[in-house]
Order: structure tokens, then sequence, then C-alpha cells
């Protein structure tokens, strides 16, 4: 059984090689060995825990018990999420006694009659079990599954032939890291059966299997086009691989879903115990986290920035070293209403200190940052605990159709994907997404972008000759955040005369502060004259 290898050689399913399949095999387990290895050309095995549980990889998951369907199901959805295939203990335990019956028999030789009985016996549990662990793999995902059976036979014939060394250590810990966020994971999660709808099975033929209405809608027949009585692609793949191009990274790595509001909702459901778990925000921020921290009875623990917008990461670190129930770090970049961008390399030392949390960093007006700015996109395949949360609602003007992604490790991706509900994302809504990810249409977008920043620097430049005005703070978005006296009053009064911006004066290093989104000319002429009249009558001429 030369087939065999150390735990040390195990395939990686780390983010650089996410296709690749571990099969996992009990070191005692010998005869086991045998028929995996006449099924697969490579039987991989490392040692296991005694102690019961769900065995992926080699390791035990934490937390995970119940009963044989709760292990089923928690072995399912790991073999969805991992790309492994995956032994509950209670089927480890049968196929190592039919191995031993098979291997005891087996010496006994050939002429006892019992003997024969129950060597075919053994072997026909063993095939029959292997057969089954085989196929709940391959039913979670056939195409993802036959592409890692590949890689693994490629890679097994390699180092049967001594062709290609170990892993190396790089490879080692990034495993390592996958581990420790799908720890994460609320035990709940990994046992939960994920809802299985209709098109996960067929999307095309005569469909008669989701009670549909097949005589079609109510529209005009000049609105049918989209044939919007069928459900709508529950995984969006096409759109995905248009994001894909555009944002440089793999499909497996995007879930896409109802703005990056649903994202940030599943996040805290997937990673944080209710009534237990916390969340770890940088106020002034976004004001979501805290809606969801609380619909999801999630606890808050807030690190204020600077008062120039700065994320002081060394109390943030300390923050999550001090209350380890911290599961989820959320970083707005560029921040709402600050409208600065969190420079990358803070980015990262947050990630490298708070390993043991997810990071989420909320990118919703990443494109109108400056040119030199990059996505924490490119932080995704080094860490694992990185999830970049996007949007068409911004600088794509998306807005109305309500759709956004979050982009981080597949294994993170196919747990948000096992919990979200089956069709999140309307046929409307794709439609008109993937209009947008062609050539014309993107450089419409950057010529948009473009205009927007033009007119921002305009805006910037006649708000500074206002003596009204105080500060104006730095923007890397298509907002600015200035500062005026008596802000909620001239807030009131222009909204009631029908120019309506945003008062933020009761966020914490916002007093008397007013978010202006950058409109068109025209409009933005308009808030200039009235804001300046405004002005005038209540702080007078010359402030």
């Amino acid at each position: 059984m030369r087939g065999c290898v150390d735990a040390s050689h195990a395939p990686s399913f780390s983010s650089s090689s996410p296709e690749t399949t571990q099969v996992v095999i009990h070191r005692d387990v010998y005869p086991c060995c045998i028929l995996l290895y006449l099924t697969l050309p490579a039987c991989y095995h490392a040692p296991l825990p005694s102690t019961k549980g769900i065995i992926a990889g080699g390791r035990r998951l934490e937390g995970v018990q119940g009963d044989d369907k709760t292990s089923t199901n928690t072995a399912r959805n790991l073999s969805a999420t991992t790309k492994m295939i995956v032994i509950t203990e209670k089927e480890l335990t049968l196929l190592a006694g039919a191995g031993g019956l098979a291997l005891y028999a087996g010496k006994q030789g050939p002429k006892c009659p019992f003997h024969r009985m129950l060597f075919a016996a053994s072997n026909l549990v063993l095939l029959g079990g292997g057969v089954y662990v085989l196929w709940r793999s391959w039913s979670q995902s056939p195409p993802a599954f036959w592409c890692s059976l590949q890689t693994v036979r490629k890679k097994s014939r390699e180092r049967l032939r001594g062709g290609k060394k170990a892993r190396g250590e790089d490879a080692k810990h990034q495993d390592a890291r996958v581990a420790a966020v799908l720890d994460l994971v609320r035990p709940n999660i990994w046992e939960l059966e994920p809802y299985r709808c209709a098109r996960d099975d067929y999307s095309e033929g005569i469909l008669l299997d989701a009670n549909e209405n097949s005589f079609g809608s109510a529209l005009p027949p000049e609105d049918r086009v989209l044939e919007l009585e069928r459900y709508p692609d529950p995984y969006q793949q096409p759109l995905k691989e248009k994001i894909a191009v555009f944002r440089n990274v793999r499909p497996e790595q995007i879930f896409v879903g109802v703005g990056s509001d649903e994202a940030i909702d599943l996040i805290m459901r997937v990673f944080c115990e209710p009534g237990r778990d916390q969340i770890l925000v940088t106020p002034p921020t976004y004001g979501m986290y805290k809606v969801s921290a609380k619909t999801n009875d999630v606890g808050i623990v807030a690190v204020p920035l600077t008062p120039e917008f700065a994320v002081r990461v060394p109390e943030v670190l300390q923050a999550v070293a001090v209350s380890p129930r911290v599961k989820v770090i959320f970083l707005c970049s560029p921040g709402n209403p600050t409208a600065k961008l969190v420079p990358l390399e803070v980015v990262e030392q947050v990630l490298q200190g708070a390993s043991g949390c997810m990071v989420v960093v909320d990118e919703a007006y990443v494109d109108f940052a400056n040119a030199n700015a990059v996505s924490a996109c490119q932080l995704v395949e080094k860490y694992p605990n990185c999830l970049v949360l996007q949007t068409l609602s911004k600088a794509f003007g998306l807005a109305g159709i309500r759709c956004g992604m979050a982009i981080g490790h597949p294994a993170v991706i196919q747990v948000l994907n096992n919990v979200k509900a089956p069709y999140n994302v309307s046929q409307l809504t794709s439609h008109m997404a993937h209009k947008v990810f062609t050539a014309e249409n993107l450089a419409v977008l950057q010529q948009n972008v473009s205009d927007i920043l033009k007119e921002k620097t305009r805006v910037v430049e006649a708000l500074q000759g206002l003596p009204a005005v105080k500060k104006i703070h730095s923007s890397d978005t298509n907002f600015i955040l200035f500062e005026v006296p008596r802000a909620q009053e001239i807030y009131r009064d222009m909204a009631e005369a029908g120019v309506v911006a945003r008062f933020r004066g009761h966020e914490l290093h916002c007093k008397d502060c007013i978010r202006l989104t950058i409109g068109q000319a025209h409009e933005n002429d308009t808030f200039l004259d009235l804001f300046k009249k405004t002005t005038e009558k209540y702080l007078g001429k010359y402030t």
C-alpha cells in the first residue's frame, strides 16, 4: 500500500489551489486504504483524534456534536465547503470494522466457507461505504469534484514516482489559517442541511418541478422577454464570472446578494453566536453594522477612529485580545461618513494581528478612490479571514437593482451560499447587472466617475471660498463631509426648500457636519447658491 502517504504530503485546500480534494483516512484503518486506493489512484491518510466528531482534513471540528443525521448533514456541508471528501466518525468506524473483518477472513485462507462469506460480505460493506462517501462529495458539486479528483490523481502519481517534494511551510501555514477560519463558523451552521431548490438540479427542458406558473406572467407580451415566471439562477454563476474578470478574482471567491447589506447580515449569522459573540466597529462608520448586530443579538465593541478618521490599529488589536468573543471586525474603506480610504497596509496589519477574527473590508465607494488606491480584493488569496464587500449601487449607478457582493476565500463563500435564501437575487437584478459589465458600459462607468471627481473638485473649491465653512475633510468618495456652524438648522432649511443633503452632526468627530453627495453640475450649482443664502440667513454675511 505504497499509495498511502503521510499527512505532511496531503494536498492543500488553500486559496492558491482551491479545487484540491483531500481523501481523509485513519492511519490505522489499513484495509480501508486498500479500498480507496482501488477507488482512487491516490489514498491520503492522516492521524485523526480519537474524540468523536466530524473528521475533515485530518482534524476534528470542535463543537460539532449531534445525532447521525446531524453528522451526515455536517459532513455534506463540509464536503461542499472545503472541497474535501469528508468521513463522519460513524462511517469511519464501520469501514474500519469491515476492513478488519476482511483482513482477518483473508488471512484464514479460502478453504473455509464461513471465512469466504465473511471476506465477501466485508468487502461489499467496504465497497458500498466508499462509494457512498464519494457520492456524497460528488453530489454537492460535480464539476468541482471531478476537477479535484484529477488534481489528486496527478499529485499522487508525481509523489509515487518521487517527482515532487512535499508542500512547503507556507502552504502548511495557509492550510492552518483556512482551518482556523472554518472554526469560527457557528457549529449549528455546519449542522444545517442547506435548502436544495429546483434550479440546483435542472434549469433546462420541460420544467414542471418548481410549482411555477407555466402559462407565464400577467405582464403584456412585450414585457415577457425575461421569462419572469421562472425562478432565477440561485448562484448567479454567469454574473460571478463577469465580476471576477472586472475585479481580478475567481468566480468561486464571489458571493452575490441583495446589496452588501445582505452579506453583512449573513456574516453575523454565520460567525456570531447570538447573545454571546461580538463584532468590532470603528466609529464613525456605516450604521448598518450596528443595526444588524442588534437584530442578531450580537454585542458591539467600538474602537473610535482618530479625529482625522484614521484606524487605531494597536487599540483594535488590544480590544480583540481583551474581548475573545469578538468574531468579526468591520473596516469601512472608504468610510461612511468619513469619506476616507483605509490604507491597504493598515488593513493588512489588522488581518495579521487579528487572525482569529473575520476582517470585513466594506468597499462600497472604492471605485471613487484615487488612481493609486488598491482594493483589498488582492488580500483574499493571502488571508482566508479577509472578506471584501462591494456593490453596484455607487459608482455603477445601479442602486435601484440592489446588487452587491462579498469576495473572500472559497470555503467562506460556500458557507454564505449554504445559509442564504434560495433565490436571493432576482431575474431583473441579474439581467441589469449583466448589462453593465460590457466593454461599452464599463467605459461609461469610468467616464461618470471621472466627471463626478471633477465636479467634486469644483464644489470643494467653492465651499473653501465661503467663510461659513470651517473645515472640509479630505474625500476618497463621491461625497464630501464639511463643518459649518448651526449645521442642523441649515440642513433642515435647505431640505424644506428642496435641496437635500445629510446632517451627520450626531456622529463621533462630526460635530456640525453636513455630508454632501456630488450631483450633476446644475444640481451642485443650485446647492451652492442656496447654501450661501442659507448660511447668510443663520450666520450673517460675514462669519
